[in-house]
């Protein structure tokens, strides 16, 4: 499920509500959003959108939505008598919220394809009731709102209510069933005082209720049509009955539009001296884009010409559908396979909430559920809904809460809550992960030593602190700030002083690195915990320091472990990292504590940047302080762009970078920004595209002169230096093989052939990168994209890397974000 916050001023009101009330109006309308052309799938007495919620008696509404009423609401108006619905909206608050819920493609490709009406009726009733389900999910756990003095305290509300429009198509014309429900954002308390919904656990929670709204759809699909699932790590995945060819041919026009969206938006650019578009421009390529790559066979937007496109696309791949009538489909078993037991499920949830974090909520614990439940037994979405919140209430009683005690007296919510505890508050651990941090806590304790209080150069104060006796030290460098020159000094120092120094890395190139600068033996973290398992012996004797680089990536059992190895065989731990930077992937934070808690060493001044306001606004951005973003903007090094002209630009600024001899790190925050800067660059070494290529398993092809990153550690591919192929390693390739291996070099590391296997299945293009590729790299120039959902902490890695300049762009596919308000 995706959430959409629904704010206007006063003078874009009009723009929003027209939209939102389009979706009820003129259902006839060929091009109209609510229904267009699939009514040739539909009941023609179906309105386009219904009302949903507890909250609808309150406001005199029911079954059928109209423009006019979603107006009212909208605008934080009775839609009957017209008055206020208490305060009134300011131009930054929240309307409303459009929260989304999109079936699998499989499911829109079930009633799309299916010749059967009955199997398509069944198709969208079981959608609809999935998303009631998670909806009431919500209503239930989550609909609260504030009152009092600065809203201190939170309080049921008498339901929300919700205008709930099922769609069928991709605005590209794919199949693609999902519902926007657009809830309104004022509720009424138990007394009936009109406020505004607190929307934080429905912002918060969007994975959870999606994965409700997905529990429930499988359960519903399968006791009605008796279809069955694919099995994934993650866990159920699509519909057995659509194979994935025919998932993939159904997707195909959303691919093509969008392709030809991005050409026609870089055209534009071109012809305007390098400007995006504005918002109009860009809806008018948008639908130049629908109509040019129309398929022929479409003959406009008619519904039986559009069934029998996608029933002739799913024939160019073999597949028939008269596969999906009733009679064709499997059918529910009549022996079913007994499911794990209710404490089996409970084990396995808080085995998986514990493995993310050190704290979680009840909601966590039924995301988990959601996916873990059996579904193959036909039981239908209410029961498997309800069964999820008993679990997830039984898993609570394992958990060891966190909230404060709150008087007897104090007024409490439905959920038996105090008013003053919001419903995001009351964390659970359970007395396992408790005693493991509070163990690595107390061994903290123990074998810090203070820190002395004279004005000395922080780094020398460090370095005498690492070649000291303390059994733990903890040195925070912000970015930039020599942690790595100080490692190295330390390591000289004790090596002078005959001490054994070993030091780990959360990664392969992380410790190659290291090596390289720090001048002593390392490891990765996980390698020198397997070699120290099941009680080995060690070949590091008392007394060795043990430098644990990155501190703050490393994850809370990794650290536990090196803790007790560190105890039982009398080594000292000199942990060293920014808590600001990038987390441990699964359950983390003990370091951030430390630096928290204990006396540490900070080295302050970043010495990185060849400017002083960019040091100073790095220390800003780390603080989470909005005047970096000023600093930044200021000398412009923010810049929003159309999603179609980023990787353009990047590769452009990435090519002059180059050409001036200057090395340069490319961070992006998802694999598919990566991989489109990547082809760009790609292409711009070879626009013809004469050289011969050798495939990789994400699209994408090498050719000479590729730069290329590795990702799998390999103990048996080595360089003719001797070193270690390492996961995220960079490599220029010199060779093609004739089978489809390929020959890499790099200066330091030396040169090797990669087997075929592994280059198909382990290689990647490399100078564009995700996040934890490039932390701990220090370049001349750091370029970043800012993509939906980048953290600050992300954020702060990515504009940090460059020494002469770091600059960012901000994907903005509407034309209106301002980089300040991002």
């Amino acid at each position: 499920m995706r959430c959409t916050t629904l704010k206007a001023s006063a003078g874009r009101l009009g723009g929003l509500l027209a939209y939102y009330a389009g979706l009820a109006e003129d259902r006839s309308r060929p091009s109209g959003p609510g229904r267009g052309p699939v009514d040739y799938y539909l009941d023609p007495e179906e309105p386009p959108g219904r009302w949903w919620g507890h909250g609808q008696a309150a406001a005199g509404i029911s079954g059928e939505v109209t423009g006019e009423d979603l107006r009212a609401l909208l605008d934080g108006r009775h839609p009957v008598t017209g008055r206020p619905l208490g305060r009134r909206f300011g131009d930054s608050s929240a309307r409303g919220f459009d929260a989304t819920f999109s079936a699998p493609k499989s499911v829109s490709a079930l009633w799309a394809l299916s010749p059967d009406r009955f199997v398509r009726a069944e198709v969208l009733a079981a959608h609809d009731t999935a998303v009631t389900a998670a909806l009431g999910w919500f209503e239930a756990h989550g609909a609260v709102t504030r009152r009092g003095r600065d809203g201190v305290d939170q309080v049921d509300t008498l339901g929300v209510t919700a205008a709930v429009f099922r769609q069928h198509t991709s605005r590209t014309v794919d199949p693609q069933l999902h519902t926007h429900a657009v809830i309104a954002a004022k509720v009424q308390d138990p007394t009936g005082r009109w406020l505004s919904l607190d929307a934080r656990f429905l912002k918060g929670q969007q994975r959870t209720i999606g994965w409700i709204y997905d529990a429930a759809l499988r359960a519903e699909l399968t006791h009605r049509l008796g279809v069955t699932w694919e099995q994934t790590p993650d866990g159920p995945g699509d519909m057995t009955c659509i194979p994935e060819p025919v998932r993939d041919v159904l997707s195909q026009r959303s691919r093509q539009v969008q392709i030809k969206l991005d050409e026609l938006i870089r055209r534009w650019s071109d012809e305007h001296d390098g400007t995006d578009p504005d918002p109009r421009t860009i809806a008018g390529l948008e639908r130049a884009a629908a109509v040019s790559s129309r398929p022929a066979k479409t003959h406009g937007v008619d519904g039986t010409a559009l069934h029998n496109t996608w029933t002739h696309q799913a024939a160019t791949v073999g597949f028939d559908p008269t596969r999906l009538t009733t009679n064709a489909l499997p059918g529910i078993p009549p022996h079913l396979e007994p499911g794990p037991s209710d404490e089996d499920l409970i084990g396995e949830a808080l085995r998986r909430v514990a493995e993310e974090s050190s704290t979680w909520l009840r909601a966590d614990l039924a995301r988990h559920l959601a996916t873990l439940l059996p579904i193959g037994n036909g039981t239908p979405a209410g029961q498997v809904v309800a069964r999820i919140d008993r679990l997830a209430a039984r898993a609570e009683t394992r958990c060891r809460h966190l909230a404060p005690e709150r008087g007897e007296q104090m007024a409490r919510r439905r959920d038996g809550r105090p008013v003053a505890e919001h419903v995001t508050d009351r964390r659970l651990t359970t007395d396992e992960v408790l005693s493991q941090e509070l163990d690595l806590q107390r061994w903290a304790e123990t074998h810090t030593h203070p820190t002395p209080s004279a004005a000395t150069d922080p780094q020398e104060q460090a370095v005498e602190a690492m070649t000291g006796t303390a059994g733990l030290v903890v040195l925070v460098g912000p970015a930039g700030t020599g942690k790595t020159r100080t490692i190295a000094q330390a390591v000289d120092r004790l090596r002078a002083q005959g001490r054994p120094v070993i030091a780990l890395a959360p990664s392969g190139k992380a410790a190659d690195v290291l090596a390289g600068e720090a001048g002593c033996a390392t490891d990765t973290v996980a390698g020198f915990l397997t070699r120290h398992s099941a009680g080995r012996p060690s070949r590091w004797p008392p007394g060795t320091t043990v430098i644990l680089d990155e501190a703050g990536m490393t994850a809370t059992d990794d650290l536990h472990h090196l803790a007790t190895l560190s105890h039982r065989h009398r080594w000292r731990v000199i942990a060293v990292g920014d808590p600001a930077q990038l987390p441990a992937v699964g359950r983390g934070g003990v370091f951030a504590h430390w630096c928290a808690t204990l006396d540490h060493h900070e080295l302050t001044t970043p010495r990185r940047f060849d400017n002083s306001w960019e040091a100073d606004a790095s220390l800003a951005l780390r603080a989470g302080d909005p005047r970096a973003v000023d600093a930044y903007e200021a000398h412009g090094r923010l810049r929003t762009a159309h999603p179609a002209l980023i990787a353009r630009e990047v590769a452009h600024v990435h090519q002059r970078h180059v050409d001036r001899g200057r090395t340069v790190a490319i961070t992006t925050n998802s694999a598919d920004m990566a991989r489109a800067i990547n082809s760009e660059i790609q292409r711009r070494l070879d626009p013809t595209g004469r050289h011969s290529r050798v495939g990789l398993a994400d699209g994408t092809h090498v050719a000479v002169g590729d730069q290329i990153a590795t990702r799998r550690n390999h103990p048996h591919l080595r360089t003719d230096q001797g070193q270690r192929v390492r996961n995220r390693h960079t490599w220029t390739v010199t060779t093609l093989g004739p089978t489809g291996g390929v020959t890499v070099a790099h200066p330091d590391r030396g040169t090797l052939t990669l087997p075929a296997d592994y280059v198909q299945r382990h290689v990647e293009l490399g100078w564009a990168v995700t996040g934890y590729g490039n932390q701990g790299d220090t370049v001349d120039v750091g370029l970043a994209v800012l993509e939906p959902g980048t953290t600050r902490n992300h954020a702060y890695v990515a504009l940090t890397r460059g020494r002469t300049t770091n600059q960012a762009w901000i994907p903005d596919p509407t034309g209106t974000l301002d980089p300040a308000d991002t």
